[in-house]
């Protein structure tokens, strides 16, 4: 690959990117046994875009897409696909998919994490164009329930029918984030290094999400370095989906996006109007009043007498630090409270419940923590002695 100058095949790869994007597309899974201890998610979603790419005429992309993600406290893998069509330009089928796993550097509930990550996605054009990119990533995060920040690089390879040669690129980044309520703002540097040159880029999200609107803007900054077609570039956008129901939304997005530098693909500006059903709406979870730990002496769990009340449940599992988090099944007592197993160790744990074999959630009344995917974890404290 000798250019980054954009070429008009390019342009239906780049809007297939965007509305992969958009629509939250993603994974495949690497860790079979964490994720068969969650309970996937799905999405569908239906959309009509109209997209500008660079020094193209503008076009008309309807596109259907679907999605499967399964999201625990220390693993989020998600697998999507989609197929979006073209005004006069033909189709672009896409697959795409991504995998985090994160591992506990400080201890069970700490602020330290290692976070490992894959990603991978193709697609292809009806014209025959095909693309594909590769990645892993390594980060090293610091958190708290209120914010946190991060540290880390990622190797990539892409290659396309440009050039019968891949390309690959070096991705070292640097970001923090902080949580007010339901206002989430991010913050994040990366300095890609492709063909032994280095962009520098800049970028930031805010975010909001109440009770029927999730709403999130970007904007973004690239500086790029002498010697290239591509000048120096600045990009923004904002979408909102106004939820119907719990299970379906309204989403609507524009704005502009900026060249791929990896791909060599073009920017653009688009609008877009869709319509996604789910099967559990995500949204990330608003900062709780602080709480005093909850605390149960050894001799109560030992004679399993930690119980929690599920209002409407008819089968409860638990998943925590001492089962691996693979769910069990909890029985009801008398007081009709679904009750922990007997026997757990004097220690820190962090559990979730599994509803009805869908929903996970944290029981009224306890103390919970950041997962680290926008969803929180129940925190369960075991002393010593009577």
């Amino acid at each position: 690959m000798t250019s980054l100058t954009p070429t008009r095949r390019s342009g239906p790869w780049t809007t297939a990117t965007l509305l992969t994007g958009v629509l939250g597309l993603g994974v495949l899974s690497l860790g079979p046994t964490a994720v068969e201890a969650q309970s996937p998610r799905w999405e569908a979603t239906l959309t009509g875009a109209r997209i500008q790419y660079d020094s193209l005429a503008a076009l008309n992309a309807p596109s259907v897409s679907g999605l499967l993600e399964w999201r625990g406290p220390e693993l989020l893998a998600r697998i999507g696909t989609g197929i979006t069509g073209f005004q006069n330009a033909g189709w672009t089928a896409q697959g795409s998919g991504d995998v985090s796993r994160w591992l506990a550097l400080s201890g069970a509930g700490g602020p330290v994490h290692l976070e490992v990550a894959g990603a991978a996605n193709g697609s292809r054009h009806s014209s025959g164009f095909e693309t594909y990119l590769v990645r892993g990533d390594l980060r090293l995060h610091a958190r708290s329930p209120s914010f946190g920040g991060w540290v880390g690089a990622g190797v990539a390879q892409t290659q396309s029918s440009f050039d019968s040669t891949s390309v690959r690129g070096v991705v070292p980044n640097v970001g923090a984030w902080s949580r007010f309520g339901p206002v989430r703002l991010t913050l994040a540097y990366q300095a890609p290094e492709v063909l032994d040159r280095t962009y520098h880029e800049a970028t930031t999200s805010l975010g909001y999400s109440g009770e029927r609107l999730d709403l999130t803007t970007f904007a973004g900054w690239r500086r790029a370095p002498s010697g290239t077609t591509l000048p120096n570039e600045a990009w923004a956008g904002a979408s909102a989906a106004v939820w119907l129901s719990g299970t379906a939304a309204l989403v609507v997005s524009g704005g502009r996006y900026g060249p791929d530098v990896l791909q060599g693909l073009p920017g653009g500006e688009y609008v877009s109007v869709g319509f996604k059903l789910t099967r559990n709406r995500v949204r990330p979870a608003p900062e709780s009043p602080a709480r005093a730990p909850l605390l149960f002496s050894e001799e109560v769990a030992t004679r399993g007498s930690i119980g929690f009340e599920v209002e409407g449940a008819e089968t409860v599992e638990v998943a925590g630090d001492w089962n691996d988090w693979t769910p069990e099944p909890l029985a009801r007592d008398r007081d009709d409270r679904w009750t922990l197993p007997a026997g757990l160790a004097p220690g820190i744990y962090r559990f979730n419940l599994r509803v009805d074999g869908t929903r996970w959630v944290v029981p009224d009344g306890v103390p919970s923590s950041d997962d680290g995917f926008g969803g929180e974890v129940g925190i369960l404290i075991i002393t010593e002695g009577s």
